[in-house]
């Protein structure tokens, strides 16, 4: 009797663990302000490693309010410089997320999942002295 209940178990059980999911990893970005403009970098870039889209949901309104498409022109990314953001007016004691996805070209043309990344920064606008600062929801 424990057989058949054991054998399909772990069937099922095996299943759930594939390793060619094609589900984009997710990354947490830092973000900071510089010269009064949204700065968000990534943790670690590949050489082959370029921006495809941007978006950045507002919490308030709870709709994305702005987004860019480099799908045409993929931006290359670079670890030490800041992401692209799109020019907005944030509102100070307001949240937001900003997304960006990339697309590992070496891996997607060797069809090697996943080829695809999302850096994700959720921030506060904090008004410092009059001085739009963003401030990390996960560094508070």
């Amino acid at each position: 009797m424990r057989k058949f209940i054991i054998i399909p178990l772990i069937f099922l059980l095996s299943a759930c663990w594939h390793g060619n999911d094609p589900r984009p990893r997710m990354v947490n970005g830092s973000v900071s302000t510089n010269a009064g403009k949204l700065c968000v970098k990534a943790p670690d870039a590949s050489d082959d490693e370029y921006i495809l889209y941007v978006d950045v949901f507002d919490y308030k309104e709870q709709k994305d309010i702005a987004s860019l498409d480099f799908s045409a022109n993929p931006v290359k990314l670079d670890e030490k410089t800041c992401l692209p953001s799109p020019d907005i007016q944030y509102q100070a004691d307001d949240k937001y997320a900003y997304r960006a996805s990339t697309v590992l070209q070496k891996k997607q043309a060797k069809k090697i999942n996943p080829h695809r990344r999302t850096i994700v920064a959720t921030f506060f606008i904090k008004d410092v002295d009059g001085d739009k600062q963003a401030v990390d929801v996960l560094n508070r």
